[in-house]
């Protein structure tokens, strides 16, 4: 199962691959370098990413931001204390209390909760900018293990699902993530 911090890689280098592609240029060919060649129209080309405004990117930056240290708190390879630069309200509360959890009773955790299909919805305004983010949730490649190195979870816990999650603007500190639901959005036939 490819990674988030893979996905995230492949994301961006498309992404430069797209905005760094020259387009084709006409060139007339030796034999007819005599002929003035005729302008062409040069296609154009079809916008390969979503059209989001600044408000959605930002929301679905918090979200991959979030996933990113919430497995590498999980897995004690980041200070848990980083939980509070990508989420705020229920959703840090939440991921605190997992981790402490998971510490006292001896749990240790591999592999990533990895994320796929984010579409951001409409910017409102509430107590703050808000933006609901929906997408799937794969943790088939999430062990918690205790310490003997069993794995924990059971296999009904090892799905892909589909989520919401709500993301707000601190407007002098900016995205956080404030709570995830459970979503109705269709996760390629896997969701539970």
């Amino acid at each position: 199962m490819v990674t988030h911090r893979v996905v995230a890689v492949v994301g961006v280098a498309v992404l430069c691959l797209v905005g760094c592609t020259p387009a084709p240029v006409e060139r007339p060919s030796p034999a007819s370098a005599a002929v003035t060649p005729t302008p062409t129209a040069t296609p154009a080309t079809t916008e390969t990413t979503p059209s989001w405004s600044a408000e959605q990117q930002a929301a679905v930056n918090a979200v991959e931001k979030w996933y990113l240290i919430y497995n590498e708190v999980m897995r004690r390879e980041r200070n848990p204390n980083d939980l509070a630069r990508a989420a705020r309200e229920t959703a840090l509360t939440d991921a605190q209390k997992t981790y402490n959890q998971f510490g006292m009773a001896g749990l240790t955790v591999e592999g990533d909760i990895t994320i796929s299909e984010l579409t951001p919805g409409e910017p409102t305004k509430k107590k703050r900018q808000t933006v609901l983010v929906e997408f799937c949730e794969d943790m088939t490649e999430w062990s918690v293990l205790d310490s003997d190195g069993n794995d924990t979870l059971s296999l009904d816990s090892k799905v892909v699902r589909p989520l919401v999650i709500s993301v707000e603007e601190w407007p002098n500190d900016g995205w956080f993530v404030t709570s995830t639901t459970r979503g109705e959005q269709s996760c390629g036939g896997s969701e539970s």
